[in-house]
C-alpha cells in the first residue's frame, strides 16, 4: 500500500474515533432527558461514525483475517454509514421546528429522508457486498457508479437541510441577548456545507480510498460542530440567569414592532428551562420550546 495514503488512513480514521467517543460523551453528559428525537439521533451519528472508522480501518488492513471472514468488516462499516449519514440528517431535521420551518415543508424532508434511506442505502448495501465477496466485473463497476450516486443524494440531503437553516434563521428577528449565538451558528453551518462539497469533488475525482476515510473525519467533525452552537447556548443563558440550572431554549413569542401591530416574523428569545425539558410550553426534538406566532 502506499505509505502516504496508510499514513492518511490510519490518522484519519484515528481522529474519527476520537471525535466520535468524545462526543458520544458528550450527549450523556449533556442531557438528562434520553426521550427526544435529537437525542437519539446524536446517539445513532456518534456511533455510526465510529463504527464506520472501525470497520475500513478493518477491511483496508485486512484484519478481518484469521479466525473472521470480510463479513465483519462489512457488516461493522454498513451499520455504521447508515447512523453515521442518515443519523446527521436526522440531527438536523429534528431541529427544524426551532427555526420556524412550516410543517409541510417538514413532512417534505422527512420523506425525502426516506425516500434516501430506501434508494440509496439499500441499493449502495447490496452492491458494497457483491463488489467484495463476489468481486465479479459486475459488482465492482457497479459499486463505483452507485457510490457516486448515494454520495450525491446525501449531499443534496444535507447541503438542502443546511440552506434551509440558513434561510429561515435569516428571516427570523431576534432577541439582542441571542444574535451573537444565531451569528455563530450561521457560521457554523456554512461550514459544514463546505465540508459536504468538499467530500462530493474528492469522490468524483476518484480518490475513493481518501474519500472513505475523509468522510469519517466530516462527519466526525459535523457532529462537534453541532456541540460547538450547544455549548454557545449553554453558556449565553447561563450567563443571563440566576437560576442554578439552565439549558438550551429558544421561544417563539409575540413582539409587536410597535403600538397596535403585531410582528409578522416571529422572535426567538433566550428562555430559562432546565436540560430535561421541564416546561409547560409544547418541546421541540431538541430540547427547544416553541409558542407559535399568531
Amino acid at each position: 500500500m502506499d505509505p502516504v495514503l496508510e499514513t492518511f488512513q490510519v490518522v484519519t480514521g484515528a481522529i474519527a474515533i476520537y471525535n466520535s467517543c468524545e462526543t458520544f460523551g458528550l450527549i450523556f453528559s449533556t442531557f438528562k432527558s434520553y426521550k427526544t428525537l435529537y437525542f437519539w439521533s446524536l446517539v445513532g451519528a456518534s456511533l455510526g461514525d465510529f463504527l464506520f472508522a472501525i470497520g475500513f480501518l478493518d477491511l483496508f488492513f485486512g484484519w478481518y483475517v484469521g479466525n473472521s471472514t470480510i463479513y465483519r468488516p462489512l457488516i461493522v462499516l454498513t451499520i455504521g454509514w447508515y447512523g453515521m449519514v442518515t443519523g446527521f440528517s436526522i440531527v438536523m431535521y429534528s431541529r427544524l421546528s426551532i427555526i420556524g420551518v412550516e410543517r409541510d415543508v417538514i413532512r417534505r424532508i422527512r420523506y425525502f429522508i426516506i425516500y434516501n434511506v430506501v434508494f440509496s442505502h439499500f441499493p449502495t448495501t447490496v452492491f458494497t457486498f457483491g463488489a467484495n465477496v463476489i468481486g465479479t466485473p459486475f459488482w465492482v463497476i457497479g459499486y463505483s457508479i452507485i457510490e457516486k450516486i448515494q454520495m450525491t443524494m446525501f449531499a443534496i440531503q444535507e447541503v438542502m437541510l443546511g440552506a434551509m437553516y440558513l434561510h429561515y434563521t435569516r428571516k427570523m428577528r431576534y432577541d439582542k441577548k441571542i444574535t451573537p449565538i444565531v451569528r455563530h451558528t450561521l457560521y457554523a453551518n456554512m461550514f459544514v456545507l463546505v465540508l459536504d462539497i468538499a467530500m462530493l469533488l474528492t469522490e468524483y475525482i476518484n480518490l475513493y480510498s481518501y474519500q472513505i476515510m475523509l468522510k469519517t473525519v466530516v462527519y466526525s467533525v459535523k457532529l462537534k460542530m453541532e456541540f460547538y452552537i450547544l455549548n454557545i447556548l449553554t453558556s449565553q443563558l447561563k450567563s443571563n440567569t440566576s437560576a442554578p440550572k439552565v439549558s438550551i431554549t429558544g421561544t417563539i413569542s409575540k413582539q409587536p414592532r410597535h403600538a397596535g401591530e403585531a410582528s409578522k416574523r416571529p422572535v426567538l428569545q433566550a428562555g430559562g428551562v432546565d436540560k430535561a425539558g421541564g416546561t409547560s410550553s409544547s418541546e421541540t426534538p431538541a430540547g427547544v420550546v416553541v409558542t407559535p406566532q399568531e
